[in-house]
């Protein structure tokens, strides 16, 4: 019958698709339905289990009939049997078997095309009323209907029909027919399939025309129509993104949403532990742990292979925990299994979805879906976490802020910092209680001195003590690495003696160790964590408290500091107290001194010491005292300053000169006696105050004077070195000064206000200050500098500064301003000093200037020319322009200059006569181990009158 006219043949046979379809109901063996999306789901189902199965079985036993030569004979006895077989097997092994007749197309002995083409009919098989066919396969490829990834296999391109006279229908004839009769197939449709199945197929309609419209429309209308599809997954993540408050929360907020999307009966959330690859959920009040790729729980499958995974209901009794992890296993359909995943991929929980019987088994479409909402909920998880660390974060930062100005502006002792730290540990990581165990290197222990962390209403021992041997805290200690224990007394190492002794039981712990310079000072532990079902210590945790320890490694460090401080600082307070108590003038001395000063009346010759020429080194010692008292006196009031604190004050000062040629105490009391002659001769420039000061600053300029220069203190580094940086000498002369005034019943300025006390201080420390040669320099050239630009004037402060500076150094010069006997009598004690510094040096390996060494003593003459004609003169003629009555000062430092200028030339000479006398003196004992014999014989010639 010609193939162009079908659809008469089938109207004129009696042949309708309501006959098929009866007599494929009618028939308990065959599966094939008529509506083709069934078909098709089912011919892709067994083409998998074929793809898994069969093709190499069948491939195998083909393979071996191929061997033989009988082709027909074989094929014909295969067709036999399979056909008898066809009543007992699955409809699995029946597509497996045509499965490997298609791989092998050498036994078909001829095509459907073939027969289709010369007209004959091929009876089908007595138990399929409907089998598809297919062209001759392409040599090396299948033959199977072409497979769609979404949808399954496409319809096949022939249908073969059978009734009494066999009939061949294509594709195109059925479509041709279904179009000519609507309403027959509008009412096969609503009569014979099911609401699922059309379902079904409106969304492989739907996203067909979907591919369709991306594929031809602008970009922006492509764009448009995957808004759509993706718009009520949007809405749901938006209206999750405002109501959660935790991670837990998120994610169920998260499962709940897709839940509803793939409708899904019920869910279970398991925790991900990736250290561990363990899954972990509760259910039932019980916690229960899988490891990763756990073949009795899907889930733990999914968590392995981060893919979805799908269990249809016959696959589930192959799980055996599943029943423990659904309340109605029984009424199970299927379950579906998915990873959620945040930022970086990282895994953070897996969630099983169920669905009971009364709703069909989860398919492609609900596994779509599901893709389509873990895309938002990646993005919308890494949010999350994204927020959190920043908030974390923020938090720790304001917590380590407030933590490090509560350790570091707050230090009274080790135990206070010890007691901050482990608070500030418990609030950091929640934990219960915290103990600070300290590292002691010496007999290998560590002890802690409280333990509770600070819970007033418990008490703790007063020190805990084991070795390091002993416990999770030994261990820390000894290799640095973290313990996060979930269950200690599981612990192989877990030293319960702590939690006996104290009578409190631990369950987890964190302990982290506190490194100082890369070595381990200390252990914290942080014990249980809080609340109580909590199942211990997170990862953040550690994080934190690892950042933590850092500044808590700096605060112990500091702490030890400060003890070792406040231990140092209490020596040397009584090393104080013993030095004063054999410093300080004893009260005898004090009242002897006043009751003397009482006694002596002006007219007695006393105040005849207000002259340049007073010659203080020539002067009793036992009156020096009496008249420091007589010439405060003579420049200041006694209404403000009490009688006997200075005099107190004036006998500290003299025992606490030390013993050296020249720096000692007749040097502070004539350099006194020097700027009291300025004062007085130059009366009215200066005020009160600064008269006080630099009368108290010339009498204490020089105290402790060790008999070596800043230079040299410098250069051997000593301890007053490392504490000043410039004028070393003078800045302890003031320091020795107020020290002495701290001493009770020593503080002659204590009847001044507040004010006054302050500007005074600050005089004295300038005036002392300015003995420094190296700041004279600097002043004279200040005052140069006014001088070139601006007149000087004395009732500027800044200005009488500078004076006062030059005052203090001309006296500090006095001895240079003397008359030429007292000066002489005071160079050789300056020298002395000199040398001895001098051979120290050369004790030391260095070589000390000439002035300073005494091989060249010979050069004293000279070196005083130099000194004098280059400090001291120009000194005394600078202050004598502002101070006129200091004018003496410069004639006399001339007229000695004049003498040393004297004695270098008669010390050259001297020197001169006695180079030659010891030259002659070689010469002549040269000559004396000389034989005469050697000496060459003069030639003498004798005249004619001679001979």
């Amino acid at each position: 019958m010609p193939k162009d006219k079908s659809t008469s043949v089938m109207e004129s046979s009696g042949l309708r698709f309501q006959v098929v379809e009866e007599e494929r109901r009618s028939s308990s063996r065959s599966r094939i339905q008529s509506d083709v999306p069934t078909f098709l789901d089912e011919v892709y189902h067994a083409k998998q289990v074929a793809e898994t199965y069969g093709e190499f079985i069948a491939k195998t036993i083909l393979a071996f009939f191929y061997s033989f030569g009988f082709k027909l004979v074989i094929c014909c006895v295969a067709i036999l049997a399979i056909s008898l077989i066809a009543m007992v097997i699955p409809d699995e092994i029946k597509f497996i078997v045509s499965l490997a007749i298609k791989q092998f197309p050498f036994f078909v002995p001829f095509k459907f095309e073939r027969m289709k083409e010369k007209g004959s009919s091929k009876t089908s098989t007595p138990h399929s009323k409907v089998q598809h066919t297919s062209k001759q396969p392409v040599k090396g490829k299948s033959s199977l209907p072409p497979l769609n990834k979404k949808t399954g296999p496409t319809a096949p391109s022939t249908i073969q029909t059978s009734e009494s006279n066999s009939h061949i229908l294509t594709s195109t004839q059925v479509t041709s027919y279904l179009k000519s009769h609507p309403k027959f197939l509008e009412s096969f449709v609503v009569t014979h399939i099911s609401n699922e199945t059309l379902s079904e197929w409106m969304r492989m309609r739907n996203s067909s025309n979907n591919s369709k419209m991306i594929s031809r429309n602008k970009p922006s209308q492509a764009l448009e129509v995957m808004k759509d599809s993706s718009r009520q997954v949007v809405a749901d993540f938006m209206a999750i993104l405002g109501n959660f408050g935790n991670f837990k929360d998120l994610l169920q907020n998260i499962c709940s949403k897709i839940s509803e999307a793939i409708n899904a009966d019920d869910f279970l959330v398991f925790d991900v532990d990736s250290l561990s690859k363990t899954i972990s959920v509760r259910f039932d009040g019980a916690l229960k742990t899988y490891d990763f790729g756990y073949k009795s729980v899907p889930a733990a499958l999914a968590a392995e292979s981060l893919k979805v995974l799908t269990i249809p209901q016959d696959k589930l009794m192959f799980y055996a925990d599943l029943p423990k992890l659904a309340k109605n296993f029984k009424e199970l359909s299927s379950v579906m299994c998915c990873p959620l995943l945040g930022g970086n991929d990282q895994m953070d929980a897996v969630v099983q979805f169920h669905r009971h019987k009364h709703k069909s088994q989860f398919g492609t479409a609900e596994q779509e879906t599901l893709e389509k909402y873990l895309s938002w909920a990646k993005m919308l998880i890494s949010f999350f976490q994204t927020n959190h660390d920043l908030s974390v974060q923020r938090k720790l930062n304001e917590f380590l802020l407030e933590v490090t100005n509560l350790i570091f502006n707050d230090v009274t002792s080790m135990e206070a910092i010890i007691k901050q730290i482990m608070k500030n540990a418990q609030e950091l990581v929640s934990a219960d209680r915290a103990s600070l165990f300290l590292v002691d290197y010496q007999s290998d222990e560590l002890y802690a001195r409280l333990f509770d962390g600070g819970h007033d209403n418990e008490t703790s021992p007063s020190e805990i003590r084991f070795p390091m041997t002993c416990g999770i805290a030994g261990r820390v200690a000894r290799t640095g690495e973290t313990q996060n224990i979930k269950n200690v007394y599981n612990h192989q190492h877990f030293n319960s003696e702590v939690d006996k002794r104290t009578g409190y039981v631990t369950r987890n712990l964190l302990c982290m160790p506190i490194m100082n310079k890369n070595k381990i000072i200390g252990v914290v532990e942080m014990i249980n964590k809080l609340p109580e079902n909590e199942q211990g210590f997170t990862k953040e945790d550690e994080t934190a408290f690892k950042l933590f320890s850092v500044f808590c490694g700096l605060a112990l460090h500091h702490a030890r500091l400060y003890d070792r401080l406040y231990k140092s600082e209490h020596k040397l307070k009584v090393a104080l107290e013993v030095l004063s108590y054999h410093g300080v003038a004893s009260d005898h001395d004090v009242k002897c001194l006043v009751n003397t000063f009482y006694s002596m009346k002006p007219n007695n010759g006393v105040y005849t010491i207000a002259d340049y020429k007073f010659d203080p080194w020539n002067f009793s010692e036992e009156f020096k005292p009496l008249y420091v008292l007589f010439m405060f006196h003579d420049i200041c009031s006694f209404e403000r300053f009490d009688i006997e604190t200075l005099a107190r004050f004036t006998l500290t000062v003299k025992k606490n000169y030390r013993i050296v040629p020249y720096h000692n105490w007749q040097h502070g009391f004539s350099v006194a006696h020097t700027v009291y002659c300025i004062l007085k001769t130059n009366p009215g420039i200066f005020s009160e105050l600064e008269i006080i000061a630099m009368f108290v600053a010339c009498l204490c300029h020089d105290l402790d004077h060790r008999g070596f220069t800043n230079q040299f203190m410098q250069k051997t580094a000593t301890p007053l070195a490392a504490i000043y940086s410039t004028s070393i000498m003078e800045n302890h002369h003031f320091n020795q000064t107020i020290t002495i005034l701290q001493h009770e019943g020593h503080n002659i300025f204590q009847n001044l206000d507040l004010a006054e006390y302050k500007k005074v201080l600050h005089y004295v420390r300038k005036a002392i200050i300015a003995t420094d040669l190296a700041e004279y320099f600097k002043n004279k050239g200040k005052l140069m500098t006014i001088m070139e630009n601006e007149k000087v004037d004395l009732t500027n402060e800044l200005h009488r500064e500078y004076v006062k500076c030059l005052a203090m150094t001309a006296s500090d010069l006095n001895n240079n301003f003397k008359p030429w006997e007292t000066l002489m009598s005071t160079v050789d004690l300056v020298f002395e000093e000199f040398y001895k510094q001098g051979d120290k040096e050369k004790i030391l390996g260095d070589t000390p200037i000439s002035m300073m060494d005494r091989d060249f003593a010979h050069e004293l003459p000279a070196n005083q020319v130099g000194f004098v004609s280059g400090i001291c003169v120009p000194c005394a003629e600078l202050l004598s322009k502002f101070l006129p009555g200091a004018k003496v000062m410069h004639e006399t430092a001339q007229d000695n200059l004049k003498k040393w200028k004297t004695v270098m030339h008669d010390r050259e000479k001297s020197c001169t006569l006695k180079l030659e006398v010891e030259q002659r003196k070689k010469f002549e004992r040269e000559l004396t181990n000389t034989d005469l014999e050697e000496l060459p014989k003069p030639e003498f010639k004798l005249n004619d009158d001679e001979n």
